[in-house]
């Protein structure tokens, strides 16, 4: 069977169906308020180390309240009560500022230090939490009553420089729970890379004035969501195209992918078309695609800049946790030909004899064929290439003059060189495959090799 291997060239162009991403891997701490406690006689009410935080995502270990819990200054003065919360859980609720101007120093602020590490760089993302003004308090296993809700509240959120947002106007309180949402992305000082602790302020003021002794404000589900993020790099190179299958290796050439940029812990990665990762090899010029079969698959180079968990051989390159980039791939493009098997003959014909000798497609069967396209090829003994019929049935040998000749299917994809008579098919050049061949015996009609001479004489009466 011959069979080659060449690079078929499909484009010189940077492949960019996926453009070079950091895969944000979110952590989420948060305090839900579910185990609150409050009793003046036993002091409960201004303790508040129940309200810790619960970190879960991808890196725990790099979001945390300092000090491990809220707080209010001055707690023995600022205490909190206990409420029904957004889901008839508890939730806490606490006095505010009574005056109409806002402090973020009053010690009725409350108040949480979320803490980032330095193993990475890090955003604070957001912010979210639940709170509502009630017409009327509801204390758990306590009193109810009017309430003289607040007005407005505020936020106000701190770092190591000082204050990076203060957030006041156009935040009316209200009488039913209210979930704020606060996006910091694309904010100055909220990315940063050494650890740093951020104190976030929240504080309602301003009473509505109708009377009433109470004045409180109820808080449930605070959210902060931190982010990591890992610089992706750039692939520089051309789509890689192979013949495999042909037992010859077909490894992308070391200077065929320059990387530009990323991180400088990193690891190649080959997925196929939908991102199921098939390989982490050291490298992408020692991978050899010859056993693969037809198809797609990309090279991707993934930066890492924190644990990553499931950047594993069978799972989707984008559903790994951790703090990863991956940079654009570089398609790589598997093709498989096969000339197929063919059965019927070996074929014998008398020649010379001026009656048609014609091959019959039908008497030969193809089975086992893979390729864009498909050629017969007759050619002699040696490889030569005698012709390029459309079909068998055209082609008659009976001018052929005595000897042997071969017939064979050709499968190729894309263009090849080297298929036209005259040419000698060992040498064809391309994606291809050739079946095995048929022979076709060809005799002259004494049945040798030498012509039946000229007779002379007669005639005879």
């Amino acid at each position: 069977m011959l069979k080659t291997y060449n690079t078929i060239m499909l484009g010189l162009f940077l492949f960019g169906i996926l453009l070079p991403s950091g895969i944000n891997s979110q952590t989420t701490l948060e305090v839900d308020f579910d185990d609150c406690i409050s009793n003046f006689i036993t002091g409960t009410n201004s303790d508040f180390t129940e309200f810790t935080a619960e970190v879960t995502g991808v890196s725990p270990d790099g979001l945390s309240l300092e000090g491990g819990h809220l707080y209010r200054d001055n707690p023995m003065i600022n205490t909190h009560s206990c409420t029904p919360g957004v889901a008839d859980s508890p939730a806490m609720c606490v006095s505010y500022l009574s005056d109409c101007t806002i402090d973020f120093d009053s010690e009725r602020a409350i108040r949480l230090d979320v803490k980032l590490d330095g193993n990475q760089t890090n955003t604070l993302s957001s912010i979210s939490f639940f709170h509502m003004a009630p017409a009327n308090f509801d204390w758990i296993g306590g009193a109810s009553g009017l309430n003289n809700f607040a007005k407005y509240f505020g936020v106000q959120i701190q770092n190591d420089s000082g204050e990076i947002l203060y957030q006041v106007d156009s935040l009316p309180t209200f009488q039913t729970w209210e979930q704020y949402n606060l996006s910091l992305d694309g904010l100055q000082g909220f990315t940063v890379e050494d650890e740093t602790t951020f104190e976030i302020k929240v504080i309602a003021y301003c009473p509505i004035g109708n009377g009433a002794n109470i004045a409180v404000w109820d808080m449930d589900q605070f959210v902060a969501i931190a982010d990591c993020t890992a610089q992706a790099a750039t692939l520089i190179g051309e789509t890689q195209s192979f013949c495999v299958g042909d037992g010859n290796p077909d490894n992308i050439d070391s200077d065929a992918i320059t990387v530009s940029g990323g991180s400088d812990n990193t690891q190649w990665v080959v997925t196929d078309e939908d991102g199921t990762i098939l390989g982490l090899p050291p490298s992408f010029d020692v991978v050899d695609f010859d056993g693969a079969g037809s198809g797609l698959c990309r090279v991707y180079l993934v930066s890492l800049q924190d644990d990553v968990v499931g950047l594993d051989m069978g799972n989707n390159i984008f559903d790994a946790q951790g703090c990863y980039g991956v940079s654009n791939g570089i398609d790589v493009v598997r093709s498989e030909v096969n000339g197929g098997e063919l059965s019927g003959g070996p074929f014998e014909f008398i020649v010379g004899d001026g009656e048609a000798d014609l091959l019959s497609e039908a008497a030969i069967t193809v089975t086992n064929t893979n390729g864009e396209n498909f050629q017969w090829v007759v050619t002699d003994d040696e490889g030569y290439i005698l012709g390029l019929p459309p079909t068998l049935d055209v082609v008659d040998v009976e001018g052929a003059g005595p000897g042997n000749c071969l017939v064979w299917y050709l499968a190729y994809n894309g263009e090849i060189t080297g298929a036209a008579p005259g040419m000698n098919a060992n040498d064809l050049e391309g994606c291809f495959d050739l079946s095995n061949p048929i022979e076709v015996i060809r005799t002259n009609v004494d049945g040798c090799q030498a012509n039946g001479g000229d007779l002379f004489g007669g005639p005879f009466e």
